[in-house]
Formats: C-alpha cells, structure tokens, sequence
C-alpha cells in the first residue's frame, strides 16, 4: 500500500515537469561535463615545477669535443649554476627533484677548432632523459675556450745565479759552458699555451763567491721562458718532476805584458843595450816590459787552475826570440804572431805584433874583410872545400863610440860547416859567423854575411 503511494507520487512529479525544463536540466548536465574535462585537461598539461643553482658540468668526456680531442681551458673558477623550469604532466614531473637534475655543456655542435666557442646549456634527468622543449633556463648558453693538451719537451737553455761569482776580478763564471742535467724537462698542458714556452730556465739560489769549478745538486727551481725573454706563468701545466745538477765552471782571466827576446845572444853581449831599444807596435809604439812603463797588455785566459797559477808566476809573455842579426837601422818592422800555448786563449783580439828598433843613436859601419881570413870548421871529411877569393862586406850596428873603436884586424870569422847540408859537389852561399872583440858589448853584425863555399868530393886514399 505504501509502496504504490510512494510510486504514484513520482509519477505525479514527472506529469509536473515541463518540456522546457528537462531541456534546462539538459543543457546544466552538459555543461558540467564541459567543465570537468577542461579543468581536468589543464591540470595534466600546464603543471610546470622550479628548481634553482643547479650546477653546470663541463664536462667532456664521452662527447664530440672528445673525440676531436678538445677540453676546456681555463674553466671558471666559481661553480656555474642556472635556475630551470620545467614543464610538463603532473605525473611525470610532479615528483621531481633537483638532485634528479644534471645540468650540462652540450658539445654536439662543435668544430674543430681551438680558440673560443659558444655552446648551449642542456637540462637532463640523471638517468640520461633530455627533457627538450620542456625547460626553461635562467642561462641558455656558454662561451668556453677550447684547446687540445699534450705533452711537450723543453730544452733548460739558461740557468740564472745571480748571486753566485768569481772569488776575484780574474776568476769569471764561465757562461758558455753552463752545463745543466737533465737538458730537457716534459711539460704537459693546452696547446696555445705551450706555444708561448721557447725554453726552461733553472734557478740557482745559493749566494757564494767561488774560485774554481763547482757542482750544484738538487736544483727544483725552474722558470718558463717565452722567446722574448718574459717569464710565463705555469699554473696552466703539469710540469715534471726534475731535480737538476748544475756544473758551473769558472774562466781564469790574467793580464800580461808582451815581450820579445834575444835568440843566442853572442857571450858578453850587452842584451839589455838592444832590449831597451826594441819596440813593439799594435795602435801604437810600446816599450818592453823592465824598460819603459808604457807596455802592450793582453788578456789571457784559461779554464785550468793549474795553467792559471802558471800565468800568475809570469812576469810577462815572451811571443818570440829575435835574432840580432834581423836587426839593423832603418829596418822595417818584423812582424811576430801572438801565439799561446795549449790550454791558454788570448781574448784580447791582439794576434800580430811588429817589433821595430829605435836607431836613434845607432850607426851602420861597413867593414871589408879578405875571404882568404875567413876559417872553414866542422867540414866533412869526404868533401874539400874552398872560399871564393876576394873579400866579403860585415856591417857592424851601434853606438858611434863602440863601432869607432872596432877595426877590420879585429874581426874574426868563420863559416861553420856543420849545418851546412852538403851532399853534393857544388858551390854554396854560407853565412859567416863574426867574432867582436871583448873590448865592445853593445855592438852587433847585421845582416848576417854571406860567403860562397865550393865543395869536391875528396879523393880516396889508395
């Protein structure tokens, strides 16, 4: 009974409603739909998150920039960082997080070249998602320079010791031969830097005054040395371990007067009498040393110890002997070569002397004496030999008062035919030794006279 009331009633209701308003409730219900699926479709497709300082990787290894061989040079030294947003399904991004997040350099689009280039930054999942077209980033690029690093061998062509000298003013550091080992020192770093390095230069630090060679051990300081000249910093390589040992030598440097001698001076000659009257010309005259003040110096140099206490023990350098016989008035200058012995070097850029004599109160005296007063000595025993007859002219050089006082019965001569070379019948032109008498020192023959010797086998004896 109730049940049909309850029935009825509904029925009752419909009757009631009007076809304008099931229309109504139509179009409500349509409209709700509508909205439904709108909001629902915005909320899965415009959700977007934030994130911010993610850092920026720099890193190359696995990309193109590696197989070109390119790294970064001079990376920044404080972190690089962006902020990103990134959009997307609430499903997928919505649980998001930025350790999640990789920032990186992405090196697909670069050349091969090595200087500066811009690349562009990329966000990605840490897993390897690229998440594209979805993100946004406060930087979307980077400039890097970009080099290749090798490694490189350096020649150590300089080692400075600025604080290191010769004991004295003759004992000088011998500059060129600077040895230091190892020669070479390996450096590893970019490209254009390495460029800039010509060679290695190693510092010694120690402060002393040395007298002789000595040996410096485990020497760690270098500096890099472009081609000018400039020290380059070397904070943008590796440079290898090296300890080097320096060999510093030193060049002995002794000053000399020059002088010439006598060559066999006859017994009793008065040497000094000629000594004091030779000169020795360069730019200009200068006196022997012991006989004038104003002498020719030269530098010699050793890098022997020994030899240089040899110098030091010289009064001065005897370049040559002088035959009195070369000397005469109104002579030209002999010219002499500075010649040293092994071990010693003349830096004074002096290689030839002449050697002159002041005749000014000198005179040249001709005197005649007969070939047949002439003696022959030492001959051997299978040649005669004879003089050609006649007389032969001997000049006497010195002072007018010592020549005056020598007359031709005062000579003696000879002609000494021990040196004389002969093999072979023939007639010879010999020089002939003139005795002075005792009673003059100073005086001398020049030049040496000549005589003709005819030699002939001597007969044998039956």
């Amino acid at each position: 009974m109730e049940k049909n009331k309850s029935f009825s009633a509904v029925r009752t209701w419909l009757r009631k409603l009007s076809t304008k308003n099931v229309l109504l409730l139509i179009v409500s219900f349509l409209i709700a739909l509508f909205a439904w699926a709108y909001i629902a479709s915005s909320i899965s497709t415009e959700y977007s998150k934030s994130f911010s300082n993610i850092p920026v990787t720099l890193d190359t290894a696995g990309t193109k920039a590696e197989e070109l061989g390119l790294s970064v040079l001079d990376p920044p030294e404080k972190e690089l960082t962006v902020n990103a947003t990134v959009a997307g399904n609430r499903t997928d991004i919505g649980g998001l997080n930025k350790s999640e997040l990789v920032a990186y350099v992405d090196y697909s689009n670069i050349t091969d070249t090595v200087g500066t280039q811009t690349f562009p930054i990329r966000l990605r999942t840490v897993g390897g998602t690229a998440l594209g077209n979805s993100v946004s980033l406060s930087t979307g690029s980077i400039e890097l320079t970009m080099d290749r690093f090798e490694t490189r061998e350096f020649n150590v062509t300089d080692v400075s010791h600025a604080n290191i000298s010769g004991s004295n003013e003759e004992v000088i550091i011998n500059e060129e031969d600077i040895v230091c080992e190892p020669s070479t020192v390996s450096i590893y770093g970019p490209t254009s830097q390495l460029q800039l390095i010509d060679h290695i230069r190693v510092n010694l630090s120690d402060r002393e005054s040395i007298s002789k060679t000595k040996y410096y051990t485990d020497v760690t300081d270098i500096t890099l040395i472009s081609a000018d000249g400039n020290a380059i910093s070397d904070t943008a390589f590796q440079i290898g371990a090296t300890r080097f040992s320096v060999k510093v030598p030193v060049l002995y440097k002794h000053k000399l007067p020059l002088t010439v001698g006598i060559a066999n001076p006859p017994s009793g000659f008065d040497t000094d009498s000629v000594m004091s009257r030779l000169r020795l010309i360069s730019d200009k005259e200068y006196s022997l040393p012991g006989y004038g003040d104003d002498n020719l110096v030269i530098t010699v140099e050793t890098d022997d110890p020994d030899k240089y206490a040899q110098l030091a023990d010289l009064p001065a350098l005897n370049i040559d002997e002088i035959p009195l016989s070369s000397l005469s008035t109104n002579m030209k200058p002999i010219e002499k070569a500075v010649t040293l012995d092994e071990g010693f070097t003349n830096t004074s850029n002096i290689d030839t002397v002449s050697v002159s004599l002041n005749d000014s109160d000198l005179v040249a005296v001709q005197r005649w004496i007969p070939n047949s007063s002439i003696g022959l000595i030492n001959g051997a025993s299978n040649f005669n030999y004879e003089i050609q007859s006649g007389r032969t002219s001997i000049t006497l050089i010195g002072t007018t008062e010592e020549v005056m006082q020598i007359s031709t019965d005062d000579l003696q001569a000879t002609v000494n035919l021990f040196n004389a070379s002969i093999s072979d019948e023939g007639t010879y032109s010999l020089g002939i030794t003139v005795t002075l008498p005792d009673t003059v020192s100073g005086v001398w023959v020049s030049p040496t006279p000549q005589v003709n010797v005819t030699a002939t086998f001597a007969e044998e004896e039956e």
